[in-house]
């Protein structure tokens, strides 16, 4: 029972451990995005 249940743990702590990555990854993408179509990518470097 035991052994399951930490299987059990360890697939939801990855789950949401990739949930986070990329919602990171997301904000971080849409973020550099903005910054090319306003052609400051370069002044707002300190914002990411």
């Amino acid at each position: 029972y035991n052994k399951v249940n930490d299987l059990f743990t360890n697939i939801v702590h990855d789950a949401n451990l990739h949930k986070l990555l990329d919602g990171w990854y997301i904000r971080t993408n849409l973020l550099l995005q903005i910054d090319i179509k306003e052609g400051s990518a370069t002044e707002n470097n300190s914002d990411i």
